[in-house]
């Protein structure tokens, strides 16, 4: 049995959070430009222990009490804390945590990009950093320094997403060129992953922005 304010479950979280920042980054990176320079063995050893990982967090979460919604009292009946998570969040730990696509792969040698999509939904398990704040015990300053921090990351990672996201769909056919790219010998497509990854973040910015980006008949 773990209380929900043990020190420990609190140490957990922040790991598994540390955790999903990585995935985070990652996973959308990898989705939208399949960088080959992330292909090798050591980040796959490292995607299948953060998989673990969470599949620990998942195992503890069946073990950790919570708060009763309306007394305020403190569930530590097991089957009721399993019912409740069940009927929570658990279906997305669980479609987030096993890793469908590598297993599709280990049996038909073949990949699928929608299975890969499952991974997207451990970007959830980010949300937990608000809880943790509120439940830190540390001065009002503190707590408040911790939420700006907060917002300035998840406006940095909408802008990631927005640009790995805007990269993906102009890939499918390859024929939309940025206003930006004066140069017009140069193809995006062919250009390396760090090229299209800037080229595609400063673009998500500028929609953020307002501004308006598309030449008169372009996507």
């Amino acid at each position: 049995m773990v209380t929900q304010n043990d020190p420990r479950k609190t140490t957990w979280e922040l790991f598994v959070i540390i955790l999903a920042l990585y995935n985070c980054f990652f996973i959308p990176f990898e989705l939208s430009f399949s960088p080959p320079e992330l292909t090798g063995v050591e980040f796959f050893l490292l995607n299948t222990a953060i998989d673990i990982c969470f599949g620990i967090d998942i195992f503890i979460a069946f073990r950790t009490t919570f708060y009763h919604p309306i007394t305020g009292d403190e569930i530590r009946d097991l089957k009721i804390i399993r019912k409740n998570y069940i009927r929570g969040r658990f279906a997305i730990d669980f479609l987030s945590t096993v890793p469908f696509d590598n297993l599709l792969f280990l049996i038909t040698q073949t990949s699928n990009k929608f299975l890969a999509m499952f991974s997207l939904l451990k970007l959830i398990r980010v949300t937990r950093l608000s809880r943790i704040i509120a439940r830190l015990n540390v001065s009002e300053d503190t707590k408040n320094s911790l939420k700006l921090f907060q917002l300035i990351f998840f406006i940095v990672l909408y802008i990631h997403c927005s640009g790995c996201g805007w990269f993906a769909i102009a890939n499918v056919d390859q024929t939309w060129v940025p206003p930006i790219n004066m140069d017009t010998d140069i193809n995006l497509y062919e250009e390396d992953t760090f090229y299209k990854y800037i080229i595609s973040i400063y673009h998500s910015v500028l929609l953020m922005m307002g501004n308006d980006i598309f030449p008169k008949g372009d996507l």
